[in-house]
């Protein structure tokens, strides 16, 4: 099991953070801004939308979108009450119709999704998370129950 404690940077502020705590971090200029796109699961059914974008700023990448949920519980003490973590590898972004889909989960599972216990950072056990993605995919063969 891994540590249960952030990944810090040098500065001693979490490594991966949302934008809104990530001081000197943003959407470039000419990049597509996923806040607000609809999120869609395996079979095309609304699940939520993005509310946040969550960097790595230790090797300056996206890592993470915060969506909320049409329905279900929330991301982190004191976070949205209806949020989750989604690994931006575990989607496909379609600008044109302003659109994100999942490509591992079902509509049903997105309230099982690991949660943070922190609003604005996550534990070196992300892996949870992309496990809960990843395990979606590895079993669904791309046919959601």
């Amino acid at each position: 099991m891994r540590r249960d404690k952030p990944f810090l940077m040098a500065d001693n502020t979490p490594q991966v953070q949302p934008l809104r705590a990530a001081e000197g971090c943003g959407v470039m200029l000419g990049e597509t801004d996923l806040r607000g796109m609809r999120v869609l699961d395996i079979r095309f059914l609304p699940v939520g939308r993005v509310e946040e974008l969550w960097v790595d700023r230790g090797v300056k990448i996206l890592r993470y979108l915060e969506i909320s949920l049409d329905d279900g519980p929330g991301l982190g003490e004191g976070g949205g009450a209806d949020r989750v973590l989604l690994p931006i590898h575990h989607c496909e972004v379609h600008e044109r119709e302003r659109d994100l889909r999942v490509t591992a989960l079902h509509r049903g599972q997105f309230n099982d999704v690991p949660r943070p216990r922190a609003p604005d950072s996550i534990t070196a056990r992300e892996d949870m998370v992309n496990a809960y993605y990843a395990g979606g995919r590895f079993h669904s063969d791309g046919v959601a129950p």
